[in-house]
C-alpha cells in the first residue's frame, strides 16, 4: 500500500518527505488494525523499505516545478509566509 502511495505521488511533483511517508505509513497500519505495539515506523524500518523497494531520494523539482517568479499572488503569499515563520526559532 505505501509503495503504491509514493509511486502515485511521483507524476504530481508534489515533494514526499521521509517523516510523511512514516505518517502515512501508520496511517495504513492503522487500517488495517495494526496496533502500535505491533509496528513502529522507525528510522531503521523507512531505511529497510526504501532499500527493498529500490527507493531512493529523487528530485522532485526542476525548471518545470520552478516557481513563476513574476505571479505576484506566489510572491505575496511568500512574502506572508515568511513573516509567520519569522516568529519561530530555527
Amino acid at each position: 500500500m505505501l509503495y503504491i502511495w509514493i509511486d502515485s505521488m511521483r507524476p504530481t511533483k508534489l515533494p514526499v518527505s521521509p517523516s510523511l511517508v512514516k505518517i502515512k505509513e501508520k496511517q495504513f497500519a492503522t487500517q488495517l488494525s495494526i496496533s502500535e505495539d505491533d509496528f513502529k515506523a522507525s528510522w531503521q524500518w523507512l531505511k529497510r523499505f526504501r532499500e527493498r523497494k529500490g527507493l531512493q531520494k529523487v528530485l522532485l523539482h526542476g525548471e518545470e516545478g520552478e516557481v513563476n517568479k513574476n505571479d505576484l499572488e506566489v510572491l505575496a503569499a511568500f512574502n506572508n509566509l515568511y513573516v509567520i515563520v519569522e516568529h519561530y526559532d530555527p
